[in-house]
């Protein structure tokens, strides 16, 4: 990750990069908060009792200026990619329910299927008999 070329290991005291301490200091490195004292407190008070204030606070030290170069993590493009995601979320919610819409078509369509072999076969009965 960017975040590891710029010398902050924030990661390495996380449990992973969706948590919400690490989304938080990214937001406030893309607003360009960059003093460690300011983004240790942004960390959950467990991971800090963890590893103590000190070593967070150095994982957070970094230089952060290719981050503010770079265009993965620029606003827009950020902007641009939570879109896009929602686009993808809303496109996957309408294939279901042109998906499920096709299935209870279906369904109708054969129950009606049914009826008419069914009123088929009766008319046919009650012309056989007469």
């Amino acid at each position: 990750m960017i975040l590891q070329r710029c010398n902050i290991r924030l990661s390495n005291y996380v449990s992973n990069n969706d948590t919400k301490s690490y989304r938080k200091v990214v937001n406030a490195l893309i607003e360009g908060k960059t003093s460690s004292y300011e983004l240790v407190k942004l960390i959950y008070g467990r991971t800090i009792n963890s590893h103590g204030q000190s070593m967070i606070r150095e994982a957070l030290e970094g230089d952060v200026k290719q981050i503010a170069e770079s265009s993965f993590l620029s606003a827009k493009n950020i902007n641009i990619t939570n879109k896009l995601i929602k686009e993808i979320y809303f496109s996957k919610k309408f294939l279901f329910f042109i998906f499920e819409t096709f299935l209870k078509l279906q369904i109708i369509n054969a129950n009606v299927f049914r009826r008419i072999n069914a009123k088929s076969s009766f008319v046919a009965r009650v012309e056989k008999e007469t």
